[in-house]
C-alpha cells in the first residue's frame, strides 16, 4: 500500500480496485458543476457479483485513500477518501476537466480484452 499525506492531515494508507471490462454491467460519462467550473467523471455499475468484492473493500477501509486501476496503472485522476461502505456497486472515476478524456478511458476499458 502507498501512504499519502498533504497539509494538516495525517498518513493514510492507498487501497486500489482493479476495474475490469468483465465486471461491469454498464458505465456512463457524468457531469458535476461547481463554482462554475464543470468536471465529468466515470460511473461504473459493476455487476452483481462484483457488488461483495467492492463493498468488502470500501468498508475495511473507511478513511482510507481510494485510486481505481485499470491493467496495473492507476486510472482516476483524484484519489478520493473513502468515507462508508459502498455496498450498490458503484465505483466513480474522476473528475476530468475534459469530457472527451473521460469517453476515450471509458471506450478503453469497455473494449473486451481477449487477455482479461
Amino acid at each position: 500500500m502507498l501512504t499519502y499525506q498533504a497539509y494538516g492531515q495525517a498518513k493514510r494508507d492507498t487501497v486500489f480496485y482493479q476495474i475490469q471490462s468483465k465486471k461491469i454491467a454498464r458505465a456512463s460519462i457524468k457531469k458535476n458543476s461547481v463554482n462554475n467550473e464543470v468536471h465529468y467523471y466515470i460511473n461504473f455499475h459493476l455487476k452483481k457479483a462484483y457488488y461483495t468484492e467492492y463493498a468488502q473493500l470500501t468498508g475495511n477501509n473507511i478513511g482510507e485513500l481510494l485510486a481505481i486501476k485499470y491493467k496495473g496503472q492507476i486510472i482516476s485522476p483524484s484519489i478520493p477518501t473513502i468515507t462508508a461502505k459502498i455496498t450498490g456497486g458503484n465505483v466513480m472515476v474522476g473528475f476530468f476537466k475534459k469530457e472527451k478524456r473521460a469517453r476515450e478511458l471509458l471506450q478503453k476499458i469497455l473494449k473486451v480484452d481477449k487477455h482479461e
